[in-house]
């Protein structure tokens, strides 16, 4: 008779046993009786419930792991290009899974005795353990190194406006300046002892923001040469709003579509961009990574200063933009964190201009660096207990 079933909570960690206990207490005589109760119902549990089970809660802790080593592997070479540490990159090529049934089954009891009819405990389980093995290629080598160092594409910055972000983000991320007006171009490689020039360019992107808002701006292609423009509407070019932006950038202010340029020099008419690269990307953010007083006094970076000498907060260019913070514990409330040079640098949870700057900076990433096929080593790590 089959009294009492005891299942463990599965699945707890990538790779955990999934195992269902099962104890049934019979005399001697239902010994054959029990144990075909005990394997068929281990087989029916095994066959039939943990495969989708598997299916729905491993696929799930695998995605909130991928994305976690993702974030913190950007996070951890922003902080090493603060320290002018040289960036690392993994990326993973391949996780593949594998499951495997272990059945077991036990008797306690005097079998040897005639005269004894005590009961017969006989206990059995099955056992699912997973088996990962993930694949990682290192980036790097010339063709990753070109990607890294080649301006964005302006296609892609029309890419991303149309698709929802905001062009102030967008703007100040990946463009280095806009017929002439510069977005802080010391920023773009290690950390300046100069204080950089941006407050033009911070200006010219919140207005175009304000355009964006109300559908005063659009982006699109010329359809014959597939060339990026940005379009003034109606209402926007009756504004005041583009009536300074025009001034500003020294745009024609009868003129309504623009074509974005990425020369040196084009006519004032064309909306005339200089993009950063990936990796200018990478340095300019890292502008906004925190340094405790230890390390600043200790050398370990560079401090920036403005025109009397005083020391330049980083701030002042990313603002609402990016801020990585730094604590020597580990952070309570962290999107993500990373932990180098025994202290935890992290994002707090609740900054939401910096997680939607990491999101656009993954993306970016994406576009550009990790095109194609690497010919780097494959590095197949088994994920053992």
């Amino acid at each position: 008779m089959c009294i009492g079933a005891k299942k463990r909570r599965p699945w707890t960690t990538l790779l955990d046993v999934c195992r269902l206990e099962i104890g049934i207490v019979v005399n001697k005589t239902g010994i054959v009786r029990a144990l075909v109760c005990l394997f068929g119902m281990t087989a029916v549990v095994g066959c039939a419930s943990l495969g989708p089970r598997v299916v729905a809660t491993e696929r799930y802790q695998y995605n909130l792991a991928m994305q976690s080593a993702e974030d913190q592997q950007l996070l951890l070479n922003l902080v090493r290009l603060r320290y002018r540490d040289r960036p690392y990159f993994l990326e993973t090529s391949s996780l593949a899974t594998q499951f495997s049934i272990a059945p077991q089954a036990g008797l306690i009891g005097a079998l040897g005795s005639p005269a004894i009819e005590q009961d017969l405990l006989v206990s059995g389980s099955v056992g699912l353990e997973a088996q990962p093995t993930v694949s990682y290629v290192p980036l790097q080598g010339e063709e990753f190194a070109k990607r890294m160092l080649r301006p964005i594409p302006a296609e892609h910055l029309v890419l991303l406006a149309n698709s929802g972000w905001s062009i102030e983000r967008i703007l100040r991320l990946v463009v280095h300046r806009i017929n002439g007006v510069v977005n802080a171009p010391t920023a773009a490689g290690p950390t300046p002892d100069a204080a950089p020039e941006f407050e033009d360019f911070l200006r010219v992107a919140r207005l175009l923001r304000t355009l964006q808002q109300s559908r005063g701006i659009e982006f699109g292609f010329d359809a014959a040469r597939k060339v990026p423009l940005l379009h003034v509407t109606a209402e926007g070019a009756a504004s005041s709003t583009f009536e300074e932006l025009a001034e500003l950038l020294g745009l024609q202010a009868q003129a309504r579509t623009f074509e974005i340029a990425c020369e040196l020099q084009s006519p004032c008419r064309d909306f005339n961009v200089q993009m950063r690269s990936m990796t200018g990307v990478l340095n300019f953010v890292a502008q906004a990574v925190q340094v405790s007083a230890a390390d600043q006094d200790a050398g370990l970076v560079t401090l920036t200063r403005d025109e009397r000498g005083d020391l330049f907060d980083w701030q002042q260019v990313t603002q609402d933009l990016f801020r990585v913070e730094v604590s020597a514990e580990p952070p309570s409330a962290a999107a993500v964190s990373v932990k180098y040079r025994d202290q935890w640098f992290f994002v707090a949870d609740s900054d939401l201009h910096s997680k939607s700057t990491l999101m656009l900076i993954g993306q970016l990433f994406s576009l550009v660096a990790v095109e194609g096929q690497s010919d780097s080593p494959l590095l197949t790590l088994p994920l053992g207990n």
